[in-house]
């Protein structure tokens, strides 16, 4: 795609950027709820927290969020480290760790870190202390045994070594902990209900965090713990998320509200996907949205430019857009672009618009790639815009008026695109 990336030299240079400043910010949520916003610029990789704030930074030539382990890999100049959500690091990369794994206990979930330097394996606990030098060749299996409260690793086959070395109690999961003092901090009652219910609610996280399957379980945790502290608008929200998350959408519904009757956004915005009534889903976004709930701004917008509910007013689309563009929203980004390549709700600006349009491009937004395709088109660069307007509809585009739109350029300049084998055909 010569011209695809002849596209996007040019873009950083319309900007000013050059190739120092060119930095793309992406926001994630993991399917374990999590949200962050992964960085990159000049082939580095770092990450930030939902509002900005740096949890690593940077510098590193890959960066990954494990769903299995809760926590971020990351590598460079051939060392790999490990960060948790909260931005600590346990096994910092000047350990000189060419392989690290992140591994939870199953009954008592006490954490610690397979590492590997040189071939051979040791193990560290969660505050990334040696426990098992690296001495352990990386053929053997060196794993903790839970009935013998060791570590060991096969010699051979059915040859297991002991390594006369336990796991502290104080390993515990740091999800666990964080879990723990959100329960606590926003319980009230006596000093022993509130950690009762601190852990009920540690517990059932964890259990969401392990995968789908413990929905159900977790469900009884949560409802011990806001037995022990009724009124609590986390416990209120996870009733109703594992209610959601079991087929119980009736159950989810009244959990769902009676959180966000407390003020709690991601309740909120929450009410808002599963209303079935465009008001009352803006409704709920709105109040969402005004706490500085991302994807509840972006859905204000939208209401807003297509008229769901309200009367389509392009100026506040563009307000609400601008919010969560602002906050890493690639859709938003996409939205905003587009209202400034079109002039719809700001005055016309390209540049502008390629400014936001950028990060959606480069993250493979059909919609985007289409909307940059007509901006060069309009330019007189057919070149780039004939490329950049095939990849955008071979990338799913969802907006019909830009795809219809697209198609409309192509064919007249003499190009059919053949949208069931995704082909192209000239006259």
């Amino acid at each position: 795609m010569k011209n695809l990336f002849r596209a996007i030299l040019s873009i950083l240079f319309i900007l000013g950027y050059g190739y120092a400043n060119a930095q793309n910010i992406e926001l994630k949520q993991e399917k374990d709820g999590f949200v962050w916003k992964r960085v990159s610029a000049n082939g580095a990789y770092g990450a930030q927290t939902e509002t900005g704030e740096t949890l690593i930074p940077a510098i590193y030539s890959s960066l990954f969020y494990s769903e299995s382990g809760k926590c971020f890999y990351a590598k460079l100049d051939g060392y790999e480290t490990c960060y948790e959500k909260d931005g600590s690091n346990p096994i910092p990369l000047s350990s000189k760790y060419t392989d690290v794994l992140k591994l939870t206990t199953s009954s008592d979930k006490l954490v610690w870190y397979r590492v590997e330097k040189n071939g051979v394996r040791g193990a560290c606990d969660a505050q990334g202390r040696v426990l098992v030098a690296p001495s352990i060749s990386s053929k053997h299996n060196l794993f903790y045994s839970e009935y013998d409260h060791t570590f060991k690793y096969e010699k051979k086959k059915g040859n297991y070594v002991s390594l006369n070395v336990a796991l502290p109690a104080s390993s515990k999961p740091a999800s666990a902990s964080s879990h723990y003092d959100s329960g606590y901090a926003s319980s009230s009652g006596s000093a022993a209900q509130q950690y009762d219910a601190g852990w009920y609610y540690a517990r059932a996280t964890e259990m969401l965090e392990s995968g789908s399957d413990f929905y159900k379980d977790a469900l009884g945790l949560f409802k011990k713990a806001n037995e022990l502290q009724p009124g609590n608008k986390l416990y209120e929200y996870y009733i109703g998320y594992c209610f959601q998350k079991s087929g119980d959408s009736a159950n989810a519904a009244i959990w769902y509200n009676k959180s966000a009757e407390r003020g709690y956004a991601p309740a909120q915005f929450r009410m808002g996907e599963i209303s079935s009534e465009a008001a009352t889903k803006l409704s709920w976004y709105m109040k969402a949205a005004q706490q500085g709930h991302v994807i509840a701004q972006y859905r204000v917008g939208n209401h807003y430019q297509k008229g769901l509910s309200v009367t389509v007013d392009y100026a506040k689309a563009v307000q609400w857009f601008s919010k969560a563009a602002n906050a890493g929203c690639l859709n938003a980004q996409y939205r905003l672009g587009a209202c400034y390549a079109f002039g719809l709700g700001v005055p016309k600006n390209e540049n502008q618009a390629i400014k936001w349009l950028y990060n959606p491009v480069l993250n493979n937004n059909g919609d985007a790639i289409i909307v940059m395709g007509i901006i060069y088109y309009n330019r007189g660069d057919k070149a780039t815009a004939l490329e950049l307007l095939q990849t955008g509809l071979n990338n799913s585009p969802s907006d019909k008026e830009r795809k219809n739109e697209a198609k409309e350029i192509l064919k007249k300049e003499g190009i059919e695109y053949k949208e069931d084998i995704g082909d192209w055909w000239w006259f």
